[in-house]
């Protein structure tokens, strides 16, 4: 009897990169694309985000207060402080928005678009008090890195949101 035929093969799992809100003493970054940012890292502290297309990624609220992850193609004048949801079919793009994250919960396993460029992030609840990032879109991007400045040094003072 002959044996099975060709079996496909395993379809490779692209690893979950995690988005952190933070607390205490992380700082705001400055830079010279998306200004002053602060609130989210893939890291330990303020940085630029950096996402290929198509990566996975998981939005946790490890903070002690709610936040939501608000995305567009430019940040908003004045700035929306919408808390509502809108899923965006799963894709991390522009026009995702999380809804109210608490204390400790997360989204669901979402998909960085396929549109390369600069997406810019707002906390609807506290975007008037700086927390805003932006994320860099890219093939070969690598999490927590697109020339961030290193962490605050030992003593430093932290500035912004989360002080």
């Amino acid at each position: 009897m002959p044996g099975p035929g060709p079996q496909p093969s395993p379809t490779p799992t692209m690893p979950t990169v995690h988005i952190n809100f933070f607390g205490t003493a992380n700082g705001v970054r400055s830079d010279p694309t998306f200004g002053n940012v602060s609130g989210f890292t893939q890291q330990q502290h303020a940085q630029v985000l950096g996402l290929a297309p198509g990566m996975h990624v998981v939005i946790s609220n490890n903070d002690t207060v709610s936040h939501t992850f608000n995305v567009f193609s430019a940040y908003p004048t004045p700035g929306p402080q919408s808390t509502a949801a809108a899923p965006n079919g799963g894709v991390l793009g522009v026009g995702y928005q999380s809804g109210v994250l608490t204390a400790g919960q997360s989204t669901s396993t979402l998909t960085v678009t396929s549109t390369t460029g600069n997406l810019y992030i707002i906390c609807g609840i506290h975007f008037s008090m700086g927390m805003q990032d932006g994320a860099i879109v890219q093939v070969g991007a690598t999490p927590g890195p697109q020339a961030t400045p290193a962490p605050l040094p030992s003593g430093g003072m932290c500035h912004g949101y989360g002080c």
